[in-house]
């Protein structure tokens, strides 16, 4: 048997502010190793495995931002994302009855943010404008690309 503590931190609990920025910089390392694996695999370039990942992911700005052994446990939290998902499509395969649909591949964790000016941006543009700077670092440099505009319409 598995035992867990829960612990309630609200706004006003001197750990908050830690606590969030934490968790912000966990989901976004999660996010961008995901987008990886997802296109990856989307493309039909395979899995990329938790070695292959931790791999590619040990020098860039949202692993780094973490304790080294927090990034490793985000990472391997999507890698059994990741298989279960493999396992849950071989078994529906087999079994298509036993479930409602066909599983789907582990999605982003989504939340909105506020930038420094304030405005709510999905977390999905974030990391996708983060991917594009870590793809191309000079995007946006005086000879890149001179802004980026992204639209978001709630439904």
């Amino acid at each position: 048997m598995r035992l867990a503590e829960r612990h309630i931190i609200k706004k006003g609990h001197r750990f908050w502010r830690e606590i969030d920025r934490l968790s912000w910089q966990s989901k976004n390392l999660y996010n961008s190793a995901n987008y990886l694996i997802r296109q990856n695999w989307i493309y039909g370039h395979g899995y990329l495995t938790y070695n292959q990942m931790a791999s590619l992911m040990k020098e860039t700005e949202q692993y780094k931002a973490l304790p080294a052994k927090v990034s490793q446990q985000v990472l391997r939290g999507l890698d059994r994302n990741w298989k279960s998902f493999f396992a849950a499509n071989s078994e529906f395969k087999k079994h298509p009855d036993k479930f409602i649909g066909r599983p789907k591949i582990p999605g982003y964790k989504d939340t909105k943010n506020r930038t420094n000016q304030g405005v709510l941006v999905q977390s999905d543009v974030i990391g996708s404008y983060n991917i594009l700077r870590k793809a191309f670092p000079n995007a946006f440099n005086r000879y890149g690309i001179e802004r980026c505009v992204v639209h978001y319409y709630e439904n």
